[in-house]
Parts: structure tokens; C-alpha cells; sequence
């Protein structure tokens, strides 16, 4: 999947990450991307990126070429989509907007904070 990341734009940390649990790298790499409001070309169909690509698609932040081994033509001409039309770039630019709002440790720590007085208050039962 092309992403507009380069591969100097991860980490040693990053690569390493790609084997645990967790997010796939294509959903990893979309997101990479979209948090610098870069739209995504997104190509292949297997390990999960046809569900990433699915999503980028249906929110208008990037096109889906909805095959693992895309044809030069079919390549060219998204590319081509993406970089002159505008609304490619302005959805991906109102989702970056939005990730950099996101401030995912706070609201963890609010909700480890609520639930430590929750249980604070709760009588322990035999």
C-alpha cells in the first residue's frame, strides 16, 4: 500500500511494533499519513488492508484500487485524481485537523481516574 510515507519516515521502534498485536501496518501507515494530511493511494486486498482500504475510500480521503497488483494505467490515473482534484487533499487535511485534536492519554487517564474513585466508593462484596 502506498501511502505517501517514506521509509526513512519510521523507526527501528515503529518496524518492530509492525510483529505485535495491535494495528496492522496498513492501518498504521494510513493513519501516518493522514495525521500530515497526506491523502492515501491504497492498493491490495489482503491482511486487512481491503477493511483500511474500504475505509479511506468511504471517507473520501484517498481511493482504493481494490487489487492486490494494480495496473500501471489504474495506478497513474488515481495518482493523477488525487493530486488534481482538491477535495482529496481538503478531507485528509479535516481529518488531520481532527487527529491532532485526539488526545488519547488524557482521556485514559480520566477514565483510570474515575474508575480508581468509583471503586474507592464501592464496598468490596464476599
Amino acid at each position: 500500500m502506498y501511502t505517501g510515507a517514506t521509509r526513512s519516515s519510521t523507526s527501528a521502534t515503529s518496524t518492530r511494533a509492525a510483529s505485535s498485536a495491535g494495528p496492522s501496518t496498513a492501518a498504521r501507515s494510513v493513519t501516518l499519513s493522514l495525521s500530515q494530511g497526506v491523502p492515501v493511494l491504497g492498493v491490495g486486498i489482503r491482511e486487512g488492508k481491503n477493511d483500511v482500504n474500504a475505509r479511506v475510500d468511504y471517507f473520501g480521503v484517498g481511493i482504493d484500487l481494490r487489487t492486490e497488483r494494480p495496473k500501471p494505467n489504474a495506478i497513474r490515473r488515481a495518482a493523477e485524481r488525487l493530486l488534481g482534484e482538491p477535495r482529496w487533499k481538503q478531507n485528509a487535511m479535516r481529518l488531520s485537523d481532527e487527529l491532532r485534536q485526539y488526545r488519547p492519554h488524557e482521556l485514559i487517564d480520566d477514565y483510570l481516574a474515575n474508575e480508581c474513585a468509583t471503586a474507592e466508593r464501592v464496598p468490596a462484596t464476599k
